[in-house]
């Protein structure tokens, strides 16, 4: 059986790892492994028969780094975007609608220039999740006597 290896998938994970504080080291540590397995690991291009990113790897890492950049690659692999299970605004609602429509060109113009069905997937899920704040926001806004 030929398993396709998803390399921007392990990039992300590298990537987490890499702005973690104190690196593939530090992670490597939390992990029980050494930093040259972790790294091994962690590389995209490695031959996969002799080298594997685990699914509990995988999840630890992105936990420890709050990354799920990852996660979003293999949702966009299937068709489907992610959604957060609560989006809290960071602005009023004006300032989250301006959010909105910065989301919506971005995506407007990845589509205009043919991006690849991955960047678009992932610029639709923000577009969502800013969509969702406007909503929380309206929602904090009505509650307020």
């Amino acid at each position: 059986m030929n398993i396709p290896t998803l390399e921007h998938v392990i990039e992300a994970v590298q990537t987490a790892v890499k702005k973690y504080p104190g690196g593939v080291r530090a992670m490597a540590a939390e992990m029980d492994m050494a930093p040259s397995s972790l790294g091994n690991v962690l590389n995209p291009y490695a031959d996969r028969t002799t080298v594997k990113l685990g699914l509990e790897q995988a999840v630890f890492i992105m936990r420890r780094t709050g990354d799920v950049s990852a996660l979003q690659l293999l949702a966009a692999e299937f068709g489907y975007t992610l959604l957060p299970m609560h989006a809290e605004p960071d602005k009023d609602v004006q300032g989250e609608q301006l959010d909105d429509v910065e989301r919506l060109t971005d995506l407007q113009r990845a589509i205009r220039r043919n991006a690849p069905q991955r960047e678009r997937a992932k610029l639709l899920g923000a577009l969502i999740i800013d969509l969702m704040e406007t909503e929380t926001a309206v929602r904090h806004e009505e509650r307020r006597p």
